[in-house]
């Protein structure tokens, strides 16, 4: 019941394997020069492709795996927000405001304190260590950045541990000033990065 034989030439990377069977997708043998890889399923996002071909897995594959919270192969997540290539996490680097008027604190009392103004840092660093040594509150700008974190506006990113934040993460692509009013928020922290 031999499917192919090739004599001496049978082998398991080639295109007729040991036991004289046609070489295929699914049998485990690598294939040399034909197949990527074989790992003896016909099932896609495993590292294997039923097609025989390697598939990147993990942060920069073009999906959003668990664990991640963006992928660099995909379009940018928010306005203004990228996504950090190795990591898989948010860069919110260049989100220019927090809002923290009144009754919407981040943390602290009311209104924008150095404790709102040291979760902004955590999140532009993207570190959890990171701390402000010197903010401005100024009134809410007319673009995108962190909003109330009452909710209602932009989209609930949940906490974000890795950056520290225990607290729900507003994002709003839209203008802040537009849905907020002129209320206060923090402006060009200076943070650090420990």
């Amino acid at each position: 019941m031999e499917q192919c034989d090739l004599g001496p030439a049978n082998s398991n990377t080639g295109m007729c394997t040991l036991t004289c069977k046609a070489a295929v997708c699914g049998d485990k043998f690598v294939q040399a020069g034909v197949e990527q890889c074989d790992d003896g399923n016909m099932v896609n996002n495993d590292g294997c492709s039923a097609t025989c071909k390697l598939e990147l897995m993990g942060c920069g594959n073009g999906q959003i795996n668990q664990g991640e919270r963006c992928d660099p192969g995909l379009p940018p997540p928010f306005t203004g927000v990228g996504c950090k290539p190795g990591t898989c996490t948010f860069d919110f680097s260049q989100v220019p405001q927090l809002y923290c008027n009144g009754g919407c604190t981040w943390a602290g009392a009311q209104d924008c304190d150095q404790a709102d103004a040291d979760i902004y840092c955590k999140l532009k660093q993207g570190n959890p260590n990171s701390t402000a040594t010197n903010f401005q509150v100024t009134t809410a700008q007319p673009t995108f950045g962190f909003s109330c974190p009452l909710g209602g506006y932009g989209s609930n990113l949940g906490p974000l541990p890795e950056y520290g934040v225990a607290v729900n993460v507003w994002y709003q692509q839209t203008s802040i000033l537009a849905n907020h009013g002129p209320g206060n928020v923090i402006v060009n922290p200076t943070c650090t990065n420990p």
